[in-house]
């Protein structure tokens, strides 16, 4: 408990390597710990903001690394002790963002799926009848390659046209800008023909001149949708799935689930 810690990753590190360095900072009780989630893809190698003005990281991470050993390793002043235990990189925003805690603020927006297509901001009603399309794919530009040393440098550049295939939901113009710092999660409620399924959630970012950019994605095999508690050596701040045999169930067809991505 007496050991410091410095959880790292990126928005685009991976498959979920960023919600390991934020699974981490919950987790251990360790009281010097600090979690720093930066626009990078696996490796910290490159700014993958769609919205930057450079693609080399403008933040020294290596001076960040230095920092964090010269105040625990060589017991020198460098204000780290003084600073919020989390910082992140609001993308869009192209600006980093301090907070005391994960998730950063806990105020929530809740929409619900509706007719026509829509997200609405109350109950709406229906129900939509999707045929599974199993040669969709999300390309070669994904967070994913990074991790077989794909030499990615732009991410999902060809997301806009890819994502009108897919069932979609839209909500209304937001009447402010937001930030969404934490954890998108969607709750569907289906019924489906086969025994198992493989859910791809993704959340996009629509702009006032039309064109849409990924932000985030949800994967979940619908045989492992029973959420159960966090065990004691693992804490998290979305819902949690155990993914052991003992919490398997197949789909029957037909009969209405609900089923929670992240």
């Amino acid at each position: 408990s007496d050991v410091a810690v410095l959880s790292v990753s990126g928005w685009m590190d991976g498959a979920g390597y960023q919600n390991g360095a934020i699974a981490r900072f919950l987790t251990l009780p360790n009281r010097n710990k600090h979690l720093l989630l930066g626009p990078w893809d696996h490796g910290a190698r490159i700014n993958v903001s769609p919205w930057r003005n450079a693609e080399l990281p403008q933040f020294s991470l290596d001076g960040e690394l230095l920092r964090f050993f010269d105040t625990y390793l060589m017991g020198l002043e460098t204000g780290l002790s003084q600073e919020a235990p989390v910082h992140y990189f609001t993308m869009h925003a192209e600006s980093w963002r301090e907070a005391a805690q994960w998730p950063a603020t806990v105020s929530t927006r809740r929409l619900f799926l509706d007719e026509g297509g829509a997200l609405s901001t109350s109950p709406g009603s229906g129900a939509d009848r999707i045929t599974v399309n199993f040669g969709f794919g999300t390309g070669s530009h994904t967070r994913y390659g990074r991790l077989a040393a794909h030499d990615t440098r732009v991410y999902y550049d060809d997301w806009q046209p890819r994502e009108t295939t897919l069932p979609c939901y839209r909500s209304q113009p937001l009447e402010a800008p937001i930030e969404l710092a934490g954890h998108a999660v969607v709750t569907l409620h289906l019924a489906a023909s086969e025994p198992d399924a493989a859910l791809h959630v993704f959340l996009s970012e629509e702009e006032s001149d039309g064109s849409v950019r990924y932000v985030t994605e949800g994967v979940l095999r619908a045989l492992h949708r029973k959420v159960a508690p966090c065990p004691q050596n693992y804490r998290a701040s979305w819902p949690y799935h155990s993914c052991n045999r003992s919490d398997a169930a197949s789909l029957v067809s037909g009969r209405l689930e609900e089923v929670v991505v992240v």
